[in-house]
């Protein structure tokens, strides 16, 4: 799985962004970017073996 976060409004409003790494299919969409929120999501998921996540400044 790969999460990545983004913004829907920047400074107001921003998502999170789950896909699946084998067929690049979306999995889920938060609309935040809480690690409470990421975390309860990641928990739900069973199947999940890995994630990858960008760390990007830019």
């Amino acid at each position: 799985m790969a999460i990545d976060d983004f913004v829907f409004r920047k400074g107001i409003y921003y998502g999170t962004l789950l896909c699946d790494l084998k067929d690049g299919k979306p999995i889920d969409l938060l609309p935040s970017w809480k690690q409470k929120h990421v975390t309860k999501l990641i928990q739900n998921h069973r199947t999940i073996q890995l994630i990858t996540r960008d760390e990007s400044l830019t």
